[in-house]
């Protein structure tokens, strides 16, 4: 997803992002809150959005957030992509020219919200 995100943002004349192991934490932990609450929201735990990256470590001065689920294919990597880039808020969010880090998940294959074989997926976006 990583590479994808980043020819993307290469396309768009951006920089690319780098992986960050405390963004990537706060992704694992946000995927296992939507889980654990049912709940597909940027606040799963009804904590402010922000707390569970920086309980991560992380302590850049900007965080952003891309959450997504599909199954079967529409859960893909590309399929992922595809449906942020379709959406203006998660277009600009993921071509945010300031980003400079970035921490992935994907909880696949589980079951959230009444369905099998889902792919959950998180992608955290921070300015150092």
């Amino acid at each position: 997803m990583r590479c994808l995100i980043n020819e993307t943002r290469q396309r768009a004349g951006r920089s690319t992002v780098t992986g960050n192991r405390s963004l990537a934490r706060g992704a694992r932990r946000k995927n296992a809150a939507m889980i654990r609450h049912g709940v597909f929201s940027h606040t799963p735990d009804g904590r402010a959005f922000g707390s569970m990256l920086r309980e991560s470590g992380y302590r850049g001065r900007s965080m952003g957030e891309n959450i997504a689920w599909g199954m079967s294919e529409m859960g893909s990597p590309r399929a992922i992509l595809a449906a942020w880039l379709r959406s203006s808020e998660h277009r600009r969010n993921l071509l945010r020219a300031s980003w400079r880090d970035q921490g992935i998940a994907l909880r696949d294959n589980i079951r959230f919200q009444g369905y099998r074989g889902v792919a959950l997926w998180t992608s955290e976006f921070g300015r150092p």
